[in-house]
């Protein structure tokens, strides 16, 4: 596992945490630092400002199936088919934009999971959630989702939910090719973080032995086939009485071969991961946005 460049963009001391999205249909990457929206056609390795003027805060969402590109802000949902440089509202914004493709998407509120088939105009209830939770929805069968609340995993086939008792804290989930993984805590002291995988999108799940530190603390999550990516940062400290040390972004690779740990000092946590065929790229919050070679 090789990793660079070390710095592909460099927002500057006191700027606002990021968010990375993408790629696109297109293969571009999408930055949202504080109220700009910033892109890369060049799979992470430099960056521009798209917006032709700031625009507000909010979350950004791009369709991998399409150039459009999703911003849902204070009630309103914007869209922008022109890489990010304009947005015009489409209709009302979900609570949280949870999955997107041409026209159809999908969203939730506090009790509701919600479906757009006309490019977020008018949304339609698709099933009332058990529980008010996040909820993650697998990209490649809308169909499906799933959301935590400890220590259930619950999941939805398109006609109802399931609960399915793992005896874990979980916390972070994602879904890549209808493959879920999620981190949870050990259930016997809640500090040590396991990272799960189901081929299934529900139990039984598989234990991913990525080697963590005690002190790791995972956020985004990525899996292809045998490889598996869990970002996040590690502060000395962190699960124990000792004072915290600094944190520094952590970047963490599992293959058949090895396992590849990396920390970035003067950073902390990841805003997320673009995946492209030859490459990943690593948001990590604070300084860098750091782009791996897979």
């Amino acid at each position: 596992m090789v990793v660079g460049p070390a710095v592909a963009y460099e927002p500057g001391p006191g700027t606002p945490l990021h968010q990375l999205v993408g790629p696109d249909a297109l293969g571009r990457l999408y930055l949202r630092q504080g109220v700009a929206t910033l892109r890369s056609d060049d799979q992470g390795c430099s960056w521009s400002q798209v917006s032709a003027t700031p625009t507000v805060y909010g979350d950004l969402f791009a369709s991998a199936t399409s150039e459009r590109l999703y911003l849902s802000a204070h009630g309103d949902l914007q869209a922008s088919d022109d890489g990010g440089v304009t947005f015009s509202v489409v209709g009302p914004a979900p609570e949280r934009l949870l999955a997107a493709s041409d026209t159809e998407l999908r969203g939730q509120t506090d009790d509701q999971l919600l479906r757009s088939t006309d490019g977020g105009a008018t949304w339609n209830s698709e099933t009332t959630l058990p529980y008010d939770r996040l909820v993650e929805v697998d990209p490649t069968a809308p169909d499906r989702a799933a959301f935590v609340r400890s220590p259930d995993l619950w999941t939805f086939d398109g006609t109802g939910w399931t609960s399915s008792p793992l005896g874990l804290g979980l916390w972070a989930m994602r879904w890549n090719g209808g493959v879920l993984v999620v981190e949870a805590r050990s259930s016997i002291d809640m500090l040590t973080s396991v990272v799960l995988r189901s081929e299934t999108g529900a139990p039984p799940f598989v234990e991913v032995d990525w080697q963590p530190d005690v002190d790791d603390r995972p956020g985004p999550l990525w899996v292809d086939g045998d490889q598996v990516v869990v970002t996040g940062f590690w502060r000395p400290g962190e699960a124990s009485d000792l004072p915290l040390g600094a944190a520094e972004g952590l970047v963490v690779v599992v293959d058949p071969a090895a396992v590849h740990r990396h920390t970035f000092p003067d950073t902390e946590g990841a805003g997320g991961i673009g995946v492209f065929d030859d490459r990943f790229v690593v948001g990590l919050r604070g300084t860098t946005i750091t782009s791996n070679d897979r």
